[in-house]
């Protein structure tokens, strides 16, 4: 006979196994929410990191390009010379630098050349994760088809990367590329008051330094563009022409004749005469050369004033010619106005009131075109304690950080070595 008791579990049990299954499910959620919290920062971190690698191979890859012209079969330079072809535009003691490269892209699978500029520049931006800035990108085409633009096409805005904090691009050389040179070629300390030359040690070239006295270097000495080499000239020459300037004029010349000593020609000829220096290379500089010595970040001279000496404000050199004719203009070449640092054109006579000119001569030695590349992230959430982040001083640029707060940081750093500029 079956028993009429059925055994089963009391309202107590139940209360109680209720009860532990309770404490088990909230310490496995609480668990589980712990190593997905842990799991989501490890993954932030990861993506600042990853992004932060991908981000400075990117920028490194196209500065590393800066200046390249591509030449076809014949040797020729498609797209002609590139005048500007890395632009550093410094923010100061914030963020972020801008940095613009120009250089020709040549596809292997099409067999096309363009010249192209890319441009890499932060903006700020504010959403729930923060005030931080925004990396972006914009690529234009300056060349195609084996002809300059006459409007170059403009790429689209891109998003490179979020939450930067910190983009500086600066010259590794900049500080400590010049020297100063005495008469004998021989290197002077930097607070030397006086000196004939300076040399670029990150382009090794020696550049003569103009004067403010009566001699053949005279900062205030214009003169029209000649040289006897038709592969230079174009075919053109430029007419000789005399100018009066204050009663005076090619100072340290034989001012009875003035057509003898008035152009680059005759000016090189007397400088490797005097062998500058101690050397008898002197010549008018390139375009590409010249542009070498200009600091975008500055004008009113934009140049190193220091080195390359700039008399007062009232006095101030502005245009310096190069050997470098205009296509298509047999009678017109390009000069270098100081006060900005642009490039320009004038007719080979020199225009209403002549050029000056500054020589120079290639040496040996040579550090190459260094750039530094410093990058800092932060990741999207907060996570942990208040900590305190400082930039650390072996890393480039003039933008020193130092927050306190619970996002996590790090910095990227590298440098270039821009091949062309460097050749």
């Amino acid at each position: 006979m079956r028993s009429r008791f059925i055994k089963a579990y009391t309202l107590v049990e139940m209360l109680v196994a209720l009860a532990v299954s309770a404490i088990i499910i909230g310490a496995t959620y609480a668990s589980y929410e712990m190593v997905a919290r842990q799991y989501h920062k490890n993954m932030d971190i990861a993506d600042m990191h990853t992004s932060g690698r991908a981000i400075m191979r990117i920028i490194e890859r196209d500065v590393r390009m800066a200046g390249f012209e591509y030449r076809d079969n014949n040797a020729i330079i498609t797209y002609g010379s590139i005048s500007n072809p890395l632009t550093i535009k410094d923010s100061g003691n914030k963020c972020c630098d801008e940095v613009t490269v120009v250089y020709d892209y040549f596809d292997e699978e099409s067999k096309k050349s363009e010249r192209i500029r890319i441009r890499y520049w932060a903006e700020p931006h504010t959403s729930n994760k923060g005030s931080r800035h925004r990396l972006y990108k914009q690529k234009d085409i300056l060349g195609r088809n084996g002809s300059v633009l006459a409007n170059p096409v403009l790429g689209r805005k891109e998003v490179m990367a979020d939450y930067i904090e910190d983009l500086q691009i600066s010259d590794k050389d900049n500080q400590d590329r010049f020297v100063k040179i005495d008469s004998r070629g021989s290197k002077l300390i930097s607070t030397e008051t006086f000196w004939n030359c300076v040399l670029d040690e990150s382009s090794g070239l020696m550049w003569e330094a103009k004067q403010n006295n009566n001699s053949i270097h005279n900062h205030g000495e214009h003169f029209t563009w000649w040289n006897t080499d038709p592969s230079i000239n174009q075919g053109v020459e430029g007419r000789e022409r005399h100018y009066i300037r204050q009663g005076n004029s090619c100072k340290g010349f034989n001012i009875n004749q003035p057509s003898t000593f008035c152009n680059t020609q005759r000016f090189t000829e007397r400088v490797n005469a005097e062998q500058l220096c101690g050397h008898s290379d002197w010549r008018v500089p390139t375009l590409k050369e010249l542009n070498s010595i200009v600091d975008k970040t500055k004008s009113y001279p934009a140049a190193n004033s220091t080195f390359f000496k700039w008399p007062t404000a009232a006095n101030q050199p502005n245009t310096f010619w190069t050997n470098t004719g205009v296509s298509n203009k047999p009678d017109t070449v390009w000069f270098i106005g100081f006060l900005t640092g642009s490039p320009m054109h004038a007719e080979k006579s020199g225009g209403f009131d002549g050029v000056n000119v500054r020589l120079v001569r290639k040496v040996s030695a040579q550090k190459g075109n260094l750039i530094n590349i410093n990058l800092t992230l932060r990741t999207k959430n907060q996570y942990g304690k208040d900590r305190q982040f400082k930039k650390q001083d072996y890393h480039g640029g003039n933008f020193k950080i130092d927050k306190t707060d619970k996002y996590k940081r790090d910095t990227f750093s590298t440098t270039v070595l821009v091949r062309n500029l460097a050749l």
